[in-house]
C-alpha cells in the first residue's frame, strides 16, 4: 500500500489562508501479469522480453506501456525509460534500439503525442524521427533487412534508422492489420483484396529489393489479423472460414515446398476470431476470441498438432473478460507467451499476459503478487454500521478472493469476502446494490445467488449471512435500486413485476413484499430506462433516458409523489442518460452522459434551482462533450463529483473533484484518476464514492490514482475545513 501526499489546489476565497492537502492512498496492482491489455513483445539478447501494451503496472512494477520480463526469475522490472501516457500497439528491435508503435504516446522527455518513437536501451533516451507521425497512429511494425516497416494512419511506410529517411510503400488506406518479417521479405495481412496493384486476398509478401508484391496464391474469405512463420510454412489467423475453397476455422497454412494452402484440422468451422499465432516445433498455437476450435472446446487459446492434423485445448484456457485486443503470441525457449485482455490462464489468476510450457502444456505465472486493489471495476460502494460493501466486476480485491462482492472494515480498512465466502455463486451480472434495514439488496441479470433461485433481485441478511429471493419475478434485468423508507424502488428492462404490469420501474413494499406501480394503468412507469432516484421533500426525482413518464412527455427527468401515486413534470429535457442526483444548498444537481438540456449545451452536470425552477450549467461553457458524471455526494456544504471527465469549467480534475455550491468553483484532488493506457479516454472513471472511517473510498475503472498505480480502487483523505467529517 502506497500513500502519497499532494498539494490540493483550492479555487475558493479561503485558498489564500493555507491549502489543505489531499492524501491519496494508491493500492498498486500487485496482481500476476499486467493491469490492462498486453499487445506485443520483443526478445532482448540476454533472453529477457520487453512487453508493450495499454497497461500502467505489471505485478508491483509501475511501467506505462512498456515493461521488462525475466523468464528466469519470473519477475517484471521497469525499462530504461517508459511512457508518460498512451497505448503501445507493437514493438520491433534492431540492436539496442527499441521501436515503438502506438496511439497518442507521450515518451519521457519528448513533447507532444506520437504514433511512433524509438528508445535507446543503453542511454534510455527517446526520439521521434518521423515528424509526420505526431498525433498519428501506428498499428503494426516489422524489422526487415535493417529497416522498419510501419503500418500507420499515413499508410505503409519504410523507415531507415541509419539515414532517418522514410519511403511510402502504400498510401492510405491499406487495410493492413499485421506485419511479419519473413527472412529478407515482408508479409502483410489484413482485409485487402488488392495491394500494390496486385490481386491478393488478405495475405501478401513484399520484396524490398524488387519493390514488388506477391499474393502467395491465397484466397481467404475474410480478414487476417495474425501471421506466424517457421522454416516449413507461413500461418495466418483471422476471421475467415475458408482458404482456397477449403473450410477452416480461422487458421490456414502455406506450405513453402509445395507452395500450396491448407486448412488446419478437419475443416469444421465453429466461429470466433484468431488474433495471435506462434509456431513451436511441430505445433501451432492460436489465441483470440473463441470457445472452440475445429469443433474442439477451447477457451480463447488452442494448440494444433501438425503431425496428427488435430486441435487440442490447453486446460481451462484464457478466461475472464477476453476481448479482440488479445493479439500477440511469442515462442521463446520452448515457452509460448500470449497477451490480451483476460484475467485467468489455465484456471489460475493471470492478467493480460501468460506463458505456457510447450512440452508439458503447463501454465506458469508471470509475476508473484496478490491483487492489492481490484482486478475488475468497482461499481457500487455502500456503507452501513462501520462496514463498507464493494460491488463490481472483480474476482480479487484487497489481496483476497471475492467474486463481485466484498466488504471492508472502516476501522482497519481490511477487505474481506462478504460473510467470509469468496464466491456467492451469483449466476450473472450485478448491476445495482443498496443497503437498507440490515439487508444488502442486489439487482442485475442473474438467475440465482448462494444456491438460492433468485430472478434478477435478491437480498442478503447482514447478520445471518443468508440469501433469499425478494418479491415476485421480474421479466427483465434490473439496472438500479433505491431504498426510501419502507419502499425499494427498482428500475430496469422489465415490463412486469410478477403478474403486475410495470413499465421499467416499480416499488416493492418491504413489509408485505408486494409490488406497486408508479402511476396507474397502461401508462404507469416510463417508456425508457431509469438510472437514478433522489428524494427531495414529499417526492422522488427520477432520472434516466425516457421520453414519457406516467403518460406525459418527459425528457428523462420527472418528479414522483408516492403518497398520491402521481407524476409531476418540473421541466428539463435531457438528450441522454441521467445517472446520478443530489440536492444541496437549494439546488438539485443532476449528473449523466447528456450534452444538451432543453436544446442548450449543458454537459455532464446540471443544476435545478428548487425555488425558481431555473436550470444552470456548473460545468461551464466549452466543456468537452466526452463527459459523464456518475457519482454525486454532499458533505459539509460541498459536492463531491465523480465520473469520466478531464475537467470542469476549465479546471483539470481527471474523474473526481468538488464543487462549491455557493461560489460554483471547482477544486481538484491532486491528479485525480487516470486510464492513461487508453488514449481516447480523457481520464479514468469514478463510478462511486463513500466514506469509510477517515477515508473516502473511490471505486471505478482506472489504472492510476494521483499518478500512481491503483487499479479500480483507491483511498482519499481530505483534511481541512472543506471535508472534516462524514457525508451527510
Amino acid at each position: 500500500m502506497r500513500r502519497l501526499v499532494v498539494a490540493l489546489s483550492l479555487f475558493t476565497a479561503t485558498a489564500n489562508c493555507g491549502n489543505p492537502t489531499a492524501e491519496w492512498t494508491a493500492l498498486g496492482f500487485n496482481g500476476r501479469g499486467c493491469d490492462a491489455s498486453v499487445t506485443s513483445s520483443v526478445e532482448l539478447a540476454d533472453g529477457r522480453l520487453i512487453l508493450g501494451g495499454w497497461f500502467a503496472a505489471c505485478d508491483d512494477v509501475q511501467a506505462m506501456g512498456l515493461v521488462v520480463f525475466d523468464p528466469q526469475t519470473g519477475l517484471f522490472s521497469a525499462p530504461a525509460n517508459d511512457l508518460i501516457r498512451g497505448s503501445v500497439n507493437d514493438l520491433a528491435l534492431l540492436g539496442d534500439t527499441l521501436f515503438v508503435a502506438g496511439d497518442s504516446m507521450a515518451p519521457q522527455g519528448i513533447g507532444g503525442i506520437w504514433g511512433f518513437a524509438q528508445l535507446d536501451l543503453v542511454t534510455g533516451q527517446w526520439s521521434t524521427p518521423i515528424t509526420e507521425l505526431a498525433v498519428g497512429i501506428v498499428d503494426a511494425l516489422a524489422a526487415v533487412g535493417g529497416e522498419i516497416y510501419l503500418q500507420s494512419s499515413l499508410g505503409l511506410i519504410r523507415y531507415d534508422p541509419a539515414t532517418q529517411m522514410t519511403t511510402e510503400i502504400l498510401a492510405p488506406p491499406t487495410s493492413i492489420n499485421a506485419l511479419e518479417a519473413d527472412g529478407d521479405q515482408l508479409l502483410a495481412g489484413g482485409g485487402f483484396i488488392e495491394i500494390g496493384g496486385v490481386s491478393a486476398s488478405r495475405i501478401a509478401r513484399y520484396d524490398p529489393q524488387m519493390g514488388t508484391w506477391n499474393s502467395l496464391g491465397a484466397s481467404l474469405n475474410d480478414i487476417v489479423f495474425a501471421i506466424a512463420t517457421d522454416v516449413d510454412a507461413i500461418y495466418v489467423g483471422g476471421d475467415f472460414s475458408t482458404v482456397n475453397g477449403l473450410p477452416t476455422d480461422g487458421v490456414a497454412r502455406f506450405d513453402r515446398v509445395g507452395a500450396t494452402w491448407q486448412a488446419l484440422g478437419m475443416g469444421t468451422f465453429t466461429g470466433g476470431s484468431v488474433r495471435g499465432l506462434a509456431s513451436v516445433d511441430s505445433h501451432v498455437y492460436a489465441s483470440g476470441v473463441f470457445t472452440s476450435m475445429d469443433g474442439v472446446l477451447a477457451n480463447n487459446i488452442a494448440r494444433y498438432d501438425v503431425m496428427s492434423n488435430s486441435w487440442h485445448a490447453l486446460g481451462d484456457g484464457l478466461t475472464g473478460t477476453v476481448t479482440g485486443a488479445s493479439g500477440f503470441m511469442r515462442a521463446h525457449d520452448n515457452q509460448v507467451y500470449v497477451g490480451g485482455s483476460f484475467q485467468h490462464a489455465g484456471g489460475e489468476t493471470q492478467n493480460s499476459v501468460a506463458r505456457l510450457i510447450a512440452a508439458s502444456g503447463q501454465w506458469q505465472p508471470l509475476g508473484a503478487g496478490s491483487v492489492a486493489a481490484a482486478n475488475g471495476s468497482v461499481d457500487e460502494i455502500l456503507t452501513s454500521g462501520g462496514q463498507t460493501y464493494l460491488v463490481g466486476r472483480f474476482t480479487e480485491i484487497g489481496g483476497v478472493s471475492a467474486v463481485k462482492i466484498a466488504q471492508m472494515d472502516c476501522g482497519s480498512l481490511q477487505i474481506s469476502p462478504l460473510g467470509g465466502i469468496a464466491d456467492h455463486q451469483i449466476i450473472g451480472a450485478v448491476n445495482a446494490a443498496v443497503v437498507h434495514g440490515g439487508w444488502l439488496y442486489i439487482g442485475g441479470n442473474f438467475l440465482g445467488v448462494g444456491g438460492v433461485p433468485a430472478n434478477r433481485l435478491a437480498r442478503y441478511h447482514l447478520s445471518s449471512g443468508q440469501w433469499e429471493a425478494v418479491g415476485a419475478t421480474l421479466d427483465g434485468d434490473v439496472q438500479e435500486l433505491y431504498a426510501d423508507g419502507n419502499d425499494l424502488y427498482v428500475a430496469g428492462f422489465f415490463d412486469n413485476a410478477g403478474t403486475l404490469p410495470a413499465r421499467r420501474v416499480a416499488r416493492l413494499d418491504l413489509t408485505t413484499l408486494q409490488w406497486n406501480t408508479l402511476g396507474s394503468g397502461p401508462t404507469n412507469g416510463t417508456n425508457g430506462f431509469v438510472e437514478a432516484f433522489h428524494r427531495v421533500g414529499d417526492g422522488i426525482y427520477i432520472g434516466g433516458s425516457y421520453q414519457e413518464a406516467g403518460g406525459q412527455s418527459a425528457g428523462g427527468f420527472a418528479f414522483y409523489l408516492p403518497q398520491t401515486d402521481t407524476w409531476i413534470y418540473p421541466g428539463g429535457d435531457f438528450n441522454d442518460f441521467i445517472l446520478s442526483m443530489e440536492d444541496i444548498d437549494g439546488g438539485l444537481y443532476v449528473g449523466g452522459n447528456f450534452q444538451f438540456l432543453d436544446g442548450t449545451p449543458v454537459v455532464g452536470i446540471a443544476r435545478l434551482d428548487l425555488a425558481t425552477g431555473v436550470w444552470s450549467a456548473p460545468s461551464g461553457p466549452g466543456q468537452s462533450f466526452f463527459t459523464s458524471v456518475s457519482s454525486l455526494h454532499k458533505r459539509n456544504g460541498q459536492l463531491l463529483v465523480g465520473g469520466m471527465f478531464a475537467s470542469m469549467a476549465g479546471v483539470p480534475l481527471n474523474g473526481i473533484g468538488s464543487l462549491d455550491p455557493e461560489t460554483q468553483q471547482w477544486t481538484a484532488f491532486g491528479q485525480g484518476v487516470e486510464f492513461p493506457g487508453v488514449a481516447f479516454l480523457p481520464s479514468g472513471t469514478v463510478s462511486d464514492t463513500a466514506v469509510c472511517g477517515d477515508q473516502i473510498i473511490i471505486g471505478g475503472g482506472f489504472q492510476r490514482a494521483d499518478g500512481q498505480a491503483s487499479s479500480n480502487l483507491a483511498y482519499l483523505r481530505l483534511p481541512g475545513p472543506i471535508f472534516v467529517d462524514d457525508f451527510e
